[in-house]
């Protein structure tokens, strides 16, 4: 089974992904992660995040197959595993997860974790952001499929503002894990 996790910036996607990953134990693969390795192995600068989203939609436009394969490669991936995956950000990933997962016979869910824009803006500035530097993360072309479209193709809803143990018994529920 492979999940993966889709939100807007600081709604709670790593958080979700690594209770649920505990919960159920599912191995925890993040997109981040890999764009940050990627990032750091061609020498680019890895704390800056526009440098970051540039660089992950530079991967994703070249070849989301390629983006895909390359994930799953570095996590090892092995057909039995039963893996989360935080933070799919555009429609092209999602939909080589799902040809990827067919192709190993894997089931594939995304959920969409949605957030209440004041406190996702709180989140936001808690990390030290000015709201303009917020919103222009927002504006990031990386950014533009998530409500737009990830949002419509999510089976899974979920209200982030609920507590932890409540997200993941809906979502084990939904997933039949539980």
């Amino acid at each position: 089974m492979i999940v993966g996790i889709a939100g807007r910036i600081a709604s709670g996607k790593s958080t979700l992904a690594r209770a649920l990953a505990g919960k159920y134990s599912f191995k925890l693969i993040s997109f981040g992660n890999y764009v940050r390795q990627e990032a750091q192995a061609r020498g680019l600068e890895v704390s800056d995040r526009q440098v970051l989203q540039d660089f992950g939609q530079s991967l994703v436009e070249e070849s989301a197959t390629s983006f895909v394969r390359g994930v799953f490669h570095r996590a090892d991936y092995q057909p039995e595993d039963r893996v989360v995956l935080d933070g799919v950000r555009h429609e092209s990933v999602w939909d080589e997860i799902v040809a990827f997962g067919s192709s190993h016979r894997s089931p594939v869910a995304l959920i969409f974790l949605e957030m209440a824009e004041v406190e996702r803006r709180r989140r936001l500035t808690a990390r030290g952001l000015s709201l303009d530097e917020a919103l222009a993360q927002d504006r990031h072309k990386s950014e533009s499929d998530v409500d737009a479209r990830l949002s419509s193709k999510a089976g899974i809803h979920i209200d982030g503002l609920q507590a932890q143990e409540s997200m993941l018994s809906s979502i084990g529920v939904r997933l039949g894990l539980d």
